[in-house]
Order: C-alpha cells, then sequence, then structure tokens
C-alpha cells in the first residue's frame, strides 16, 4: 500500500510544486511567455509517453497476452467502497478547481506583485504542504483520513473565502497551505480504501476508473468557476468554489459514517457466532426452525468474512 499510495502522492506534490516555480520562471523572465511552458509540457509529455511504451511487462502471463485496450470497471462487491473513495478523490481533485487555477489570480491581486514567480511560489505551499503531510499520515486508516481531510478542506475554503473578502496575504497563505493538507488525506484515504478492495488481477482499471472520475471533477469544476469569474467576478467564483467543496465534504463524511455502519451489521453477528460458547441448553434444537435460521445467519457472517479477507 505505500508503494502503490503513498510513493504516488509524494512525486504528485513534488512534480506538481516543480511546475509552479518552473512555468512562473518561464512566464517571467524567458521569452514567448504565452507559449514556451505549453511547448516545455508537450517535450515532457511526449518523453513520458515514450518511457511509458517501453516499460518491461510485469508477469509471463503479461507478456504472451497481446496488447490491447481495456475500459476502466467496477469490480463486483466493491461499489460501496468504490462510491466512497472516488468521492473522497474527486473532492481532492476538485481543489485543483480553485487553488491552483482561481488561485493565480488571487496571488496577484493580494501579493500585490507583478512577478509570476512570486505568485507561483505562494500557490506552492499547496504542493509542498501536501506532499509533507502524506508522508507523515502514511499510518492512519483511510476513514481516519478521509474524515480529516475533509474536515481540513471545509476549514481551508472558509480561509480562503475570509482572505478573498478582508485581502489578507496571512490568511491567503494559510488558506492556499491548508487545502493542501485536505487534498493529501482525502486522496491517500481514498486510494488506500480501494486499493484494499480491489483484487489485485483488477486493479489497474479499478484505479483508472477512480482517476477518470477524479479529473472529470476537476475539469467540470474548473471550466465552470472560469465561466462564472467572468461572468459575476473572482470574488463570487471563490465563494462558488468553496461552497462546492465544503459540500463535497459532507457528503463524503456521510458516506464514510454510513459505510462504517453497514460493515459492522455484518461484522458483529460474524463475531456473535465466532465467539458464542457452546450453550446446549440455549441453544435450538436441531430440528428446530428457529436453529435453522440462526446457522443460516452464522454460516452467511462467516462467508461474508471469509470473502473480504481473501479481497
Amino acid at each position: 500500500m505505500r508503494r502503490n499510495g503513498i510513493s504516488p502522492l509524494r512525486s504528485r506534490r513534488r512534480f506538481f510544486a516543480s511546475a509552479l516555480l518552473v512555468g512562473g520562471a518561464l512566464i517571467e523572465y524567458a521569452p514567448l511567455p504565452a507559449r514556451l511552458s505549453f511547448c516545455v509540457l508537450c517535450v515532457i509529455l511526449g518523453a513520458l509517453l515514450l518511457a511509458a511504451w517501453f516499460l518491461p511487462r510485469q508477469t509471463t502471463q503479461e507478456i504472451l497476452k497481446r496488447w490491447q485496450f481495456k475500459v476502466p470497471s467496477i469490480p463486483v462487491g466493491t461499489g460501496k467502497t468504490f462510491l466512497v473513495s472516488a468521492m473522497a478523490v474527486a473532492t481532492a481533485y476538485t481543489h485543483g478547481a480553485v487553488i491552483p487555477s482561481l488561485g493565480a489570480q488571487v496571488a496577484h491581486d493580494l501579493v500585490r506583485s507583478t512577478n509570476v514567480l512570486t505568485n507561483g511560489a505562494a500557490l506552492a505551499l499547496f504542493a509542498i504542504v501536501a506532499g509533507v503531510v502524506g508522508i507523515l499520515a502514511r499510518r492512519l486508516s483511510s476513514r481516519v483520513l478521509m474524515s480529516l481531510g475533509a474536515v481540513a478542506s471545509t476549514v481551508a475554503m472558509v480561509l480562503l473565502v475570509v482572505s478573498v473578502t478582508e485581502h489578507g496575504l496571512l490568511l491567503f497563505l494559510l488558506a492556499t497551505a491548508t487545502p493542501g493538507v485536505g487534498y493529501s488525506l482525502l486522496f491517500l484515504g481514498g486510494l488506500q480504501a480501494l486499493n484494499a478492495a480491489a483484487p489485485s488481477e483488477r486493479r489497474g482499471g479499478t484505479l483508472s476508473m477512480l482517476y477518470l472520475v477524479a479529473y472529470l471533477a476537476m475539469g467540470t469544476g474548473a471550466s465552470l468557476l472560469g465561466v462564472a469569474a467572468t461572468a459575476w467576478g473572482l470574488t463570487v467564483a471563490i465563494d462558488l468554489g468553496a461552497s462546492a467543496i465544503i459540500l463535497l465534504c459532507g457528503v463524503t463524511v456521510v458516506l464514510v459514517v454510513s459505510t462504517r455502519a453497514s460493515c459492522a451489521s455484518v461484522i458483529k453477528p460474524m463475531m456473535r457466532c465466532a465467539l458464542a460458547g457452546p450453550r446446549p441448553a440455549e441453544r435450538p434444537a436441531a430440528w428446530s426452525p428457529d436453529g435453522q435460521r440462526a446457522r443460516t445467519r452464522c454460516a452467511a457472517a462467516r462467508r461474508t468474512s471469509s470473502r473480504r479477507q481473501r479481497r
């Protein structure tokens, strides 16, 4: 799990922070400020595509198979876990529609600097804090991570709205760093929960489906907030984006609590069946309908537990 959860988060935040700083430097000091950064990005993407194409196969079975496209899918039995994980990761990615996009203009207004590199360094706090928190929180359970991430994101959105309203630079720096905490915890918790529930042979497709939902949420949010900022102004767009993230955080917490309750309703009967000692006087007779129903419930609880352990 650390290999599949912590390392991608750490590398993603490192490259994101570097992109903000390098992009700001290219726009500020290099020629063709409106085009050069995109040209550099295209070169990097081409190099990554070439490197990924020649990656070695992982198993002998993969070598024998002919390469083909596969549709992202959700394995049977992981629907509830996928729903919670997708909501948490989509909420985390929605931060990208508010902080890096709208936050750039907010940084320009509050930092009061015409230097793009300085504004990019202010936004890089988001990525730096996210990477540090991801390393420190790696031992927490997925439910705790998603719950704490929702709370941190809610506080961050309140700080962002207040900083824009009050034009406070210190509040804006806090509002830039605090979403990094919420993003990191939500992303790590959602990825951790789905990684543990998905079968190993279907994990790639399941995670692809998760990322598809997350990027759709971020792209849709960024587009809608851009339209709102153009039509009604930056302050209204910030309020709408912050309200949307707070709403998504609330839904995430509700889903986490509800899935925990549903799991407890299955596990508790199984524990009672396993821990109940031999009590011949209290146990229904073998031919009794009550006894048959009791044995059926215990067997169903044991089968459910064994299936979850195999996953």
